[in-house]
């Protein structure tokens, strides 16, 4: 009987060859094994783990340009040097990708920009999904933090995207309201986007915000660095409800509201359907508001980012349409409250 699913330390080559397999799990391939898999019209899952395992190496003289027809999913995990996998992708074509995943305990400037520009390149654009590149490692922060990498455009011809999370605490993640307007006109299908980062800066408004959300009707999870120093939206303007939207997080990098009662007050109106929305200063408690109107506070606990250094404990006010419980006798240190709308 053919073999389905194989997770291995090595690759025997001649088994693998003579199996029907459509999973294989395991960590970092020579270029003869790539090759090798190429040829393989079965094998539907490809998941590299590189871990502390010294990986081959692929000298230059050896890449080959590769095309995995059939490969659906592709997955690099806990690599601690992505130069390889990166060369990986600039040599491959994925014409029926729709998951890829590459989380690097450090990524820096120069191979995230690499990695974005292969991954656009790599013939995925009619089928690609969901898009997940985590650089979570910020105990290396050196120069190039200070650097703005704008990974978006690359990923507008992506038109049947449905989730894309891009988390980084080694460099920042450029982002302004016409580019988060061009991305969302180019995903009509987009349900989730996560854009996180250490300390984001931002220049997405309220308003650009609120027009991007036009573009896709079934978005369902919203998490992207906002400038709320100003509210560019008049809070008595007829609001333009988005339905399909139910979890929010507005990070930001100042703890500072310009105006906490008109923000509860245009996120309530606009987005009604919420459950959950959040202002989260990097390090401070959660801020959150979602109609209805009445609040209880329930305190939880973020868990802590996979991988990278645990933030720091947080509280979620969750409004509920019941009654509120007795105020406790003063607010807790750091905790910001939002007024009812």
């Amino acid at each position: 009987m053919a073999a389905q699913q194989m997770n291995c330390p090595s690759y025997p080559i001649g088994f693998i060859g003579a199996c029907g397999l459509v999973t294989l799990s395991g960590p970092m391939l020579d270029w003869a094994a790539w090759k090798h898999l190429s040829c393989l019209p079965t094998l539907l899952k490809l998941k590299i783990d590189q871990g502390c395992i010294d990986p081959p190496s692929l000298p230059t003289q050896d890449i080959v340009n590769l095309s995995f027809l059939n490969i659906t999913s592709l997955s690099f995990r806990q690599l601690f040097d992505a130069a390889d996998f990166i060369t990986v992708m600039q040599h491959s074509q994925f014409p029926s990708l729709k998951e890829f995943e590459f989380e690097a305990h450090f990524l820096s400037s120069e191979e995230a920009e690499q990695l974005f520009h292969a991954l656009s390149s790599c013939n995925a654009y009619r089928t690609l999904e969901e898009i997940t590149i985590i650089s979570y490692d910020n105990d290396i922060i050196g120069p190039e933090y200070d650097e703005f990498l704008t990974p978006i455009p690359h990923l507008l011809c992506f038109t049947q995207l449905q989730t894309l999370k891009l988390i980084s605490e080694t460099f920042h993640i450029y982002l302004d309201n016409d580019m988060l307007l061009q991305a969302m006109s180019s995903w009509p299908h987009i349900r989730t986007l996560e854009i996180e980062e250490f300390d984001p800066p931002s220049e997405v408004t309220l308003r650009g915000l609120f027009t991007a959300l036009g573009p896709c009707p079934q978005l369902h999870t919203l998490q992207v660095p906002i400038k709320i120093a100003t509210i560019d939206i008049d809070p008595d303007t007829e609001p333009i409800q988005h339905t399909s939207l139910r979890s929010l997080d507005l990070e930001k990098s100042k703890l500072q509201i310009a105006d906490a009662e008109s923000l509860a007050c245009i996120i309530s109106t606009w987005l009604p359907c919420v459950d959950q929305s959040s202002v989260t200063p990097r390090g401070a408690p959660a801020l959150s508001t979602g109609a209805p109107a009445l609040p209880m506070v329930a305190p939880a606990l973020l868990e802590p980012r996979r991988g990278g250094t645990p933030p720091a404990l947080r509280k979620t006010a969750v409004w509920s349409a019941v009654t509120p419980p007795p105020r406790p006798p003063g607010p807790a240190p750091g905790a910001v409250t939002l007024p009812l709308a």
